[in-house]
């Protein structure tokens, strides 16, 4: 998925330093996905998961986000971002993006995963 997605920005001349991303599912798929991204230089500025959405305009900290996760499986209650409220549905993980490319992997508890990219 990462593969595709930076080589369309590359296309398209987008600097993945000057990209941000979101990121629906942090389960096998949109955990490496985030990984990836992140390491390329894309600001990830929001994560779902099956429990909870997290926030940070400046930018959410991977790393640290996958030991946090590691602990708790979860990334509700992560420190280096803010929770996004559940809308009034009571559905904890928000809708993907328009474009957004479809991450669902096999065995993740969530129902499936989008990532968003924007210049």
């Amino acid at each position: 998925v990462v593969y595709s997605v930076l080589n369309a920005m590359e296309s398209i001349g987008v600097n993945p330093s000057q990209a941000t991303a979101i990121v629906q599912g942090f389960g096998k798929v949109g955990r490496g996905a985030a990984r990836f991204l992140h390491e390329a230089g894309v600001k990830i500025l929001a994560v779902a998961d099956v429990y909870s959405t997290i926030r940070n305009d400046k930018g959410i900290d991977i790393p640290a986000l996958e030991a946090f996760v590691d602990e708790t499986g979860t990334v509700d209650g992560f420190p280096g971002a803010a929770p996004i409220p559940a809308p009034a549905s009571g559905r904890t993980s928000a809708a993907p993006a328009p474009g957004a490319v479809g991450m669902a992997g096999s065995g993740e508890r969530s129902c499936g995963g989008a990532l968003s990219v924007e210049k």
